[in-house]
């Protein structure tokens, strides 16, 4: 099983290709849980906004690893469509899963994450004061300083 996700982790980065898209689809209706986590992680290695629809329903899973695999492969697709079920994972009662949604709203960048991630900042019961920052760095560096508006 740890064979069979980490080939599905692999080729999602070759995701143009159709027989890829055959694999994670596979991979996703696998009856071993680490096989679907890396099957949802391989979504967003392909760089495929078609995957949208499946990774928002991982995103609100009641099982924490494929929320937090949902939410890193959010961060690879930089699909905004996915900013406000992160924005929900901040608050996630998962450490991991609440690292990894801030990681991806810092990918994913734009005046909605950078919002998101400021009024985690500004709560005082965060203690990923450090993700925080290191997030809204990487999420200015996706904004146009001429269009941006706060």
């Amino acid at each position: 099983s740890l064979i069979r996700r980490s080939c599905l982790v692999a080729v999602g980065a070759l995701g143009f290709d159709p027989r890829v898209t055959d694999l994670i689809r596979l991979g996703l209706d696998d009856d071993d849980q680490m096989v679907v986590a890396g099957a949802v992680y391989a979504m967003g290695r392909t760089a495929s906004e078609s995957w949208t629809p499946e990774l928002l329903d991982f995103l609100r899973s009641e099982d924490a690893e494929l929320r937090f695999e949902a939410s890193r492969a959010a961060g690879l697709l930089g699909d905004m469509d996915t900013v406000p079920e992160l924005a929900d994972l901040v608050y996630d009662v998962d450490l991991e899963v609440r690292a990894a949604a801030l990681a991806a709203l810092g990918s994913i960048g734009g005046p909605a994450a950078i919002r998101v991630l400021r009024e985690a900042g500004q709560d005082e019961e965060f203690e990923e004061e450090e993700i925080i920052d290191e997030a809204l760095d990487e999420a200015h560096l996706t904004i146009d300083p001429l269009e941006w508006q706060s």
